[in-house]
């Protein structure tokens, strides 16, 4: 316990070690560095308005140069925020950025006026000794945080290099006092239970009638009492389950040739409904007028070759769908189809076989005259079961 707590005490010591280097000279050294670079975007912007050739582009490249000033000023606040130098330091170098302000105005203002050789002159002498001194400031920067970073990382390896050598310690002052006690009282514990493995071995190769000597009444005798209480239940067990798996057995053999005689009476059956099925389409596709078979919602279940030639369904997965949505793969014949509908509507309440002489026209010339049976059948508690039409 007491050296757990001590190297607690060490990692948390070098982790906030670690999360203070993180937090101010990493933080400062990274923050410094977008600032040279946007110090960069903004001076090649400024060289981009000594170029421009319009006002627009005047605009643009002034637009650029407002927003990257916005990102370096809020920068400069992180900076303020995590340097651990002297604030004067990162003062001065906020000071000399905004120095630069007018000089870049001054740029803009001659560009607007059509004076660029003025402009360019400003960028190329008066504005690029100011980026250098800017440069010069955020370099000093940099470094203090540079330097204040190996600083804080020398810490943290004298704090490793001395946890590790105090922990190696008390590691083996531990290793050597354990190793006592182990010593002591494996010479008691390890006899006893060599014996039990032993027992347990030969039981495991079957020989149920192994028991274990019980010479004491300690831990180790009740638990050899246990043991052989628990060998013997685990015979009788044994004996009960061969008795049990010769009857199951037994009994899976008549069931399984139970199942076999029931999977061959099906699949008899299954023969024959197909063999019947076979027979019945062969035999409303072979009658010349139209036979159709519907359930009780107006779904197509049935229908023969004839009633799908005559309205053009020949390829249609007609199977499920109703006569309004049968309309739409057969254009020429959706009045008939949707006749169709309403008439099976009256068939169905009118609860028994109705005849109607019906004209369906022929997209080659005369139309059909067909005599129209439609036999609605219901279910024993009155509601609708199928309709036939032929």
């Amino acid at each position: 316990i007491i050296l757990s707590l001590f190297i607690i005490y060490r990692l948390d010591h070098l982790a906030n070690l670690t999360g203070a280097m993180y937090n101010h000279p990493f933080i400062v050294s990274n923050t410094v560095l977008k600032v040279d670079g946007n110090i960069i975007r903004i001076h090649r912007s400024m060289k981009d308005v000594a170029l421009s050739k319009s006002l627009d582009e005047i605009q643009a490249a002034s637009k650029t140069i407002d927003a990257l000033e916005q990102q370096v000023y809020y920068d400069f606040e992180i900076i303020a925020e995590h340097f651990l130098g002297d604030k004067k330091m990162y003062e001065n170098a906020e000071k000399t950025f905004r120095a630069w302000k007018p000089i870049r105005d001054e740029v803009i203002r001659l560009m607007q006026e059509g004076k660029p050789d003025e402009a360019a002159s400003i960028t190329k002498e008066k504005g690029a000794r100011h980026v250098e001194k800017l440069n010069i400031a955020m370099a000093a920067l940099n470094n203090f945080a540079q330097n204040k970073a190996v600083h804080f990382y020398n810490d943290t390896q004298q704090i490793q290099k001395t946890t590790l050598q105090l922990v190696y310690c008390m590691v083996i002052i531990t290793i050597l006092i354990s190793g006592c006690f182990i010593f002591f009282f494996s010479r008691r514990i390890t006899h006893p239970l060599s014996k039990l493995m032993q027992t347990v071995a030969d039981i495991g190769q079957g020989n149920l009638e192994k028991r274990i000597r019980i010479a004491s009444r300690d831990e180790f005798g009740l638990l050899g009492i246990a043991f052989n209480e628990m060998a013997d239940k685990l015979k009788i067990s044994y004996t009960n389950l061969e008795d049990k798996v010769r009857e199951r057995t037994q009994d899976l053999q008549k069931t399984n040739k139970k199942l076999n005689n029931e999977i061959t009476e099906r699949k008899h059956a299954k023969d024959a409904m197909e063999k019947n099925e076979r027979r019945l389409t062969t035999l409303i596709n072979s009658v010349p007028d139209i036979i159709c078979f519907k359930d009780g919602e107006g779904r197509w279940l049935i229908a023969n070759n004839a009633d799908l030639k005559l309205f053009q369904l020949e390829g249609i997965d007609y199977i499920g769908k109703k006569d309004s949505e049968l309309a739409q793969y057969s254009p020429f014949y959706h009045d008939v189809f949707m006749s169709c509908e309403d008439s099976d509507e009256v068939a169905w309440k009118g609860k028994r076989i109705r005849r109607d002489i019906e004209v369906i026209p022929n997209p080659k010339g005369k139309d059909f005259i067909f005599d129209i049976i439609k036999a609605p059948i219901f279910n024993s508690d009155n509601t609708r079961n199928a309709l036939v039409v032929f």
